[in-house]
């Protein structure tokens, strides 16, 4: 295979590992005397590992092993053996002994299908995490009515930045869901993301958007064969905030509301202190968390140093305002 020949795979690796283990066991046997065993016994076990290790196959391995000998009593070394073996080859090599002439046409059996990753990957791994956590207040978490308490205009909105031009109940997602599940509820509730909650539904832990998706699944397709061309998808076309009434209407009535917040939307307007500031710099009321910027028809994730402009529009995950 070292020169791109075609030939035997199969019985060379036992016939390597079985020279290579009854040298070993010779040299062992020669320097510990009878106590260390008979070199065949080193044989046996070798065979099996090196075996492993070149095709990745580990059952296999046992079974031709423990087949061709006939002895038993071998079998928890030989799997000992084959685990190490097994597990020192994927870390040194990404190739097999099966796979390394497809690798060489380009063809990559190994890497994962945007399906698989759609369902492998969880939502922890492409959101925008918060730091720290925005925790859940006790009544909403306890149980609390979605919108109960609140005010239709948060007040302070339009002298901070600019006027409020929507407010809407944000759809709760889990950290512990699957991409498959998010790309879902951002289909119909996303607008411009959607808030992640812990596992036990105490805290806010971060931000998730369909380009954060995009990202995600291009850094585990890549990542997945060696030499592949790193690429970034193309941005999503912004939302332009008009819906349908049906749409409007799905979106009033999230299935899984989030208890105790509210997505707040602002538009900075050409007076306000807000424009020409940066996003860090300004000072959001307590608990509030700036989780998309759209400029024009492109979303802009929460950088502090990104520079406000006028018409930009800032969403605001924002605790719910108390009567």
């Amino acid at each position: 295979m070292g020169i791109g020949g075609s030939g035997g795979i199969f019985a060379p690796s036992l016939f390597i590992g079985v020279t290579s283990g009854y040298a070993y066991g010779d040299i062992v046997h020669h320097l510990f005397g009878a106590g260390a065993g008979q070199p065949a016994l080193y044989a046996v076990v070798a065979m099996g590992a090196v075996f492993a290790s070149a095709a990745r196959a580990p059952l296999t391995s046992l079974a031709s092993v423990v087949e061709m000998t006939g002895d038993f009593s071998l079998t928890l070394p030989v799997m000992l053996a084959i685990a190490i073996a097994a597990a020192v080859s994927r870390a040194l090599s990404y190739g097999t002994i099966y796979t390394t002439k497809l690798l060489r046409r380009g063809t990559d059996i190994d890497k994962s299908t945007p399906w698989r990753a759609l369902q492998d990957l969880k939502i922890t791994e492409a959101m925008h995490p918060f730091q720290p956590p925005l925790a859940i207040p006790a009544h909403a978490a306890a149980g609390g009515t979605p919108g109960s308490g609140r005010n239709d205009q948060e007040p302070g909105w339009a002298a901070l930045a600019g006027p409020a031009t929507s407010q809407y109940d944000p759809q709760a997602l889990y950290a512990t869901e699957s991409l498959t599940q998010a790309l879902r509820q951002l289909e119909v509730y996303g607008h411009d993301g959607l808030p992640v909650l812990s596992p036990g539904g105490q805290h806010i832990q971060g931000w998730v958007t369909s380009t954060s998706i995009l990202n995600a699944l291009a850094r585990q397709i890549s990542t997945t064969q060696p030499g592949a061309v790193h690429a970034r998808p193309a941005a999503a076309p912004g939302h332009d905030g008009r819906a349908s009434d049906g749409e409007a209407s799905v979106l009033a009535r999230p299935p899984a509301p989030l208890s105790g917040y509210r997505v707040t939307e602002i538009t900075i307007s050409t007076a306000s202190p807000a424009a020409g500031a940066r996003l860090g710099d300004i000072a959001w009321p307590p608990g509030s968390v700036p989780v998309s910027v759209l400029r024009g028809r492109t979303h802009h994730d929460p950088d502090p140093g990104l520079t406000l402009r006028p018409a930009d529009r800032i969403s605001i995950l924002a605790p719910a305002a108390s009567s």
